[in-house]
């Protein structure tokens, strides 16, 4: 499996593939380790998909801790909502991650626009729900979305991609 990792974005990340645990098969030994490490250097080299890399400067990761202490603090829901919207990020929560929100009372429009924004990417790359090469691991919880380098079109709420004029 090859796997870029982009370092620096935020400290504590660590960017591994999503693992989908489907047990262990087919062989072992030196013919198949041969053959998996040169698919995994045809699969690099073929560009069928471009690794993910933030845009310098571009958008920060607004973490699901971040949400939390704005909420402890108060802040107003649309303030939230407007700054995750700005940040870009995607959400792909578990279902016991949605209960310790509620939880810790975080109020459900929050919940439910974090939701949405995992939804919305898998209307718009399917893919999303069976690979880890765009997600990111922070604090145990899983990101994506503009901060990544993901495209505009994949993020709820992003700014519409420039349309090519003719």
């Amino acid at each position: 499996m090859a796997l870029t990792v982009v370092a620096g974005m935020v400290a504590g990340m660590t960017i591994s593939p999503r693992r989908l645990d489907r047990g262990r098969g087919g062989s072992s030994g030196p013919a198949a380790i041969a053959a998996t490490v040169v698919l995994a250097l045809l699969a690099a080299g073929c560009g069928g998909t471009r690794p993910v890399r933030p845009a310098p400067g571009g958008p920060k990761l607004l973490t699901v801790p971040a949400l939390e202490r704005m909420v402890q603090m108060r802040t107003p829901t649309s303030r939230v909502l407007a700054e995750m919207e700005r940040s870009g990020t995607v959400y792909n929560l578990t279902a016991q991650q949605v209960r310790d929100l509620q939880a810790v009372g975080t109020p459900p429009a929050i919940i439910s626009r974090m939701q949405a924004t995992y939804q919305h990417a898998l209307r718009k790359n399917p893919r999303l729900a069976s690979t880890g090469q765009y997600w990111a691991n922070v604090d145990n919880y899983w990101y994506g979305g503009l901060p990544l380098g993901w495209p505009p079109e994949w993020v709820l709420g992003a700014p519409a991609a420039p349309s090519a004029r003719k």
